[in-house]
């Protein structure tokens, strides 16, 4: 089979933790067999391209036709990386000869963390009801990571009558907040 090439990689930005679907355009990509005529069949595709970015292997591959697949990348850090497809035998390993490379084909990226963001509104009204509702005893700690956020409540020295029931999960669009108030008197 002739060597297979890559002239595109759409979208060609994505996010560092992957997953997203992204359509590879070329030539020469290997097609898995045709399923049989006739009898049962086992459902399982066999793989007959690996797409690599950046050293990481991509998942989901599926060849839609020789000019054109889709994957899933893989966890990567930020920055450019290159783009490789290779053709699989029948057993799953490269074929000598039948890979291509796009260099800087992909860019991973760090999603952007805005000042006024949805989720800080977010977390500001939050931290001023907790604020309101809670003894001054009560100190709120907020640790952001590109991922996620957490919001943790800490009980200062004199906070006997409130006390938190767990550390709370804010992801980007919705706030599980549960706060379990004991009074004691």
């Amino acid at each position: 089979m002739p060597v297979p090439t890559i002239s595109s990689v759409t979208p060609n930005v994505g996010h560092t933790g992957g997953r997203n679907v992204i359509v590879l355009a070329g030539t020469n990509f290997r097609l898995p067999p045709a399923p049989p005529a006739t009898g049962p069949t086992n459902g399982i595709v066999p793989k007959t391209v690996k797409v690599t970015l950046g050293g990481v292997d991509a998942t989901d591959v599926r060849v839609f036709s020789a000019t054109e697949l889709d994957c899933r990348p893989g966890i990567h850090d930020p920055g450019a990386v290159s783009v490789v497809v290779q053709n699989l035998d029948d057993n799953g390993a490269p074929i000598a000869g039948e890979s291509a490379t796009l260099a800087s084909g992909y860019t991973y990226q760090r999603p952007d963390l805005t000042a006024e963001s949805d989720l800080i509104r977010i977390l500001r009204v939050l931290r001023r009801e907790l604020a309101r509702q809670v003894t001054p005893e009560v100190a709120i700690t907020t640790h952001a990571d590109f991922d996620s956020l957490m919001l943790k409540l800490a009980c200062g020295s004199g906070c006997a009558r409130e006390r938190p029931a767990s550390t709370h999960h804010v992801s980007s669009t919705e706030v599980h907040s549960r706060l379990s108030m004991r009074s004691i008197m």
